[in-house]
């Protein structure tokens, strides 16, 4: 399926229709409305893991989408607006980097983008930061790592409490 520059700068629109739900300073919702994640990888299994992870009560209802590439993610940004994308370095299609210029390049400045990779090069590391990144994880990755960096994306604030678990999460499917 191929997604059009005009589609993707259309969707980039801030969509208010939310925004009355997000918590005001000093105040808190009783009803927060589900904040949308989109996880970006070419491995089911590691899907299912990220998923797993962000079950947590302190991060408020979540609502998950998935895509298998990084092409698939920019039809997905376009229909879903997410909140926060998470996604591969690494992935047919179109790369996770690739995904991300794509992203910016449409108007999508704003949307939070973090990576979850195997790859621990100072490179990748790099020209995450430099177009625009908010972090990037490595596989394996400890459970509440991922949910602080999540937390963070969603505008959720670093003093979360984080429920206990499983800290160390095996990223690679057995």
């Amino acid at each position: 399926m191929t997604v059009h520059t005009q589609e993707l700068a259309a969707a980039s629109q801030p969509n208010n229709d939310h925004d009355h739900d997000r918590d005001h300073a000093g105040g808190s919702q009783a009803l927060r409305r589900a904040r949308r994640v989109l996880i970006v990888d070419d491995s089911r299994a590691i899907q299912a893991l990220i998923r797993r992870c962000l079950d947590c009560e302190a991060l408020g209802p979540l609502q998950i989408e998935t895509a298998s590439d990084g092409l698939d993610a920019l039809t997905q940004v376009a229909r879903f607006q997410p909140d926060l994308v998470l996604a591969d370095w690494h992935m047919p299609g179109a790369s996770g980097l690739e995904m991300l210029q794509r992203l910016r390049q449409a108007g999508f400045e704003q949307l939070p983008v973090g990576f979850i990779t195997m790859d621990r090069g100072s490179d990748c590391q790099r020209r995450a930061q430099q177009h625009g990144a908010l972090f990037l994880l490595h596989k394996p990755f400890a459970a509440d790592e991922l949910r602080q960096a999540v937390a963070q994306g969603l505008g959720l604030g670093l003093g979360l409490k984080l429920a206990q678990g499983a800290d160390e999460v095996a990223a690679q499917p057995a």
